[in-house]
């Protein structure tokens, strides 16, 4: 998930556990070595398929599989380290005395890996019954001979996640179907951003909120690649609907109906979080709505009241991120990773707690259609079913036009777009700041025609 998932207040926490918690062992297969970019997978393994079965304490972190011991290298995503730090240990897998034996990976650079030498087949270690997974998060995990190199837990329909306190305050309800229809397109969105500032509030409280609603609809690719006499050019193209996006963040601003702040940062944080005060008067000034999917409002939203959200789709459909488990080439132990990637896709039970437990969308679809048609209910959003909306979302997630890339073209991106509605640059400055950092991060990127883009 992108996403600095667990969000960056759990960015520290996984650097320290790597630290302190995943301390060195020796290179042998009585250590089964994981890699990736933060602890939320980590926690689930803890809890639901290690041997202690048990979250992890501050003083009793190591954990076990199989009767060998886990270690877990946890590097944080920002800025591509996790990539960096990953590619080192895949590079030297043939040397190494400690081998990787699985790692993490997600959406946004995913491919990097599956269409490479550097992964293997997963089906041949025995993981094979994809029979409940979402179409797409197979199709996504597979290089382009059709070999499977990893698997997922999760997916990820994402949705617009709004507050029902400044709902009932404007709107006289905080109902998602009253809501929906309010906003189910950009133009109705754009009015309701209006209708909020008149209220006293803000629509979001960062210009990047919608950013992923429009990137993972884009009917272009971030890069296309073009023989030029004889050689082949890797083009950097905005795609279309990012300039869209761009539009959009450039109005809100101007109205002042959102603020500029990274996703991540407090500025955005605390537009979400409850004031002082009863009603509506607490949430005065703040934020109507953000975007996101389950990972995202039960991990990255615990500084907002319980209660006070719904979600409901919004205009367009989309997804954000997901998490996958992937098998490196010349690994020590098959065996256990095969069963960690099963108890993963196959085993009811640890679906259903990661539903239960941790407000997950599981990526079974037998245990998410018995729990949408069930009561089940999520405290956080004022006991709204979560999994049956989510439900009458997933089908229609495509993962299109991606690239080894996107990681960081939309990261760059929303930074140096950002220094334009700071007034630090001008927009076509901007722009070819873009390519200026897609240049410097990967040399043989061809950034020409980023000039040209706003014209």
């Amino acid at each position: 998930m992108k996403t600095k998932l667990f969000c960056r207040g759990l960015i520290a926490i996984s650097a320290l556990a790597c630290l302190t918690g995943c301390g060195p062992a020796a290179g042998s297969s009585d250590v089964i070595s994981i890699y990736c970019w933060n602890e939320e997978f980590k926690g689930f393994f803890d809890k639901y398929v290690s041997d202690e079965k048990k979250a992890v304490s501050e003083t009793d972190k190591v954990r076990h599989f199989e009767g060998k011991e886990v270690k877990w290298t946890v590097t944080p995503s920002d800025n591509g380290a996790y990539q960096d730090a990953l590619d080192l240990a895949l590079k030297t897998q043939d040397i190494s005395k400690e081998k990787v034996d699985m790692f993490l990976g997600e959406a946004d650079y995913i491919q990097k890996y599956v269409n490479s030498d550097f992964t293997r087949d997963v089906t041949a270690i025995g993981v094979t019954d994809f029979s409940q997974a979402y179409e797409y998060t197979k199709q996504v995990a597979t290089d382009p001979n059709g070999v499977v190199k990893g698997m997922s837990f999760q997916a990820c329909p994402s949705a617009m996640i709004y507050n029902r306190v400044i709902a009932r305050d404007v709107y006289g309800s905080d109902d998602p179907a009253v809501i929906q229809a309010k906003v189910d397109t950009w133009t109705k969105w754009l009015a309701v951003a209006d209708e909020m500032k008149t209220e006293g509030y803000i629509m979001t409280g960062s210009e990047s909120d919608s950013y992923r609603v429009f990137s993972n609809n884009a009917a272009e690719p971030w890069i296309v690649d073009e023989t030029v006499a004889g050689a082949v050019k890797h083009m950097v193209r905005v795609p279309s609907i990012v300039k869209d996006w761009m539009t959009q963040a450039k109005t809100l601003f101007t109205k002042a109906e959102t603020q500029t702040s990274d996703i991540w940062g407090s500025v955005k944080t605390n537009s979400l979080a409850k004031g002082e005060g009863e009603g509506a008067a607490a949430y005065a000034g703040k934020a109507f709505c953000t975007f996101g999917p389950a990972w995202y409002y039960n991990f990255c939203m615990s500084q907002c009241t319980a209660g006070d959200w719904a979600i409901c789709k919004g205009p367009m459909g989309h997804f954000w991120g997901g998490t996958w488990l992937l098998l490196p080439k010349g690994g020590d132990n098959d065996s256990e990773v095969a069963k960690i990637m099963n108890a993963f896709l196959t085993n009811e039970d640890v679906m259903r707690s990661l539903i239960n437990n941790e407000g997950q969308y599981p990526n079974h679809k037998a245990v998410c259609a018995e729990v949408g048609n069930s009561d089940h209910h999520n405290a956080f959003l004022g006991g709204q079913n979560d999994t049956k909306m989510f439900n009458e979302m997933v089908d229609s997630i495509e993962i299109k036009n991606t690239t080894m890339y996107d990681q960081h073209c939309n990261e760059f991106l929303q930074e140096q777009y950002r220094q334009f509605l700071n007034g630090t640059v001008t927009e076509k400055q901007a722009v070819t700041n873009l390519g200026i950092a897609l240049k410097a991060k990967f040399a043989t990127l061809d950034v020409s025609e980023i000039a040209n883009f706003l014209s």
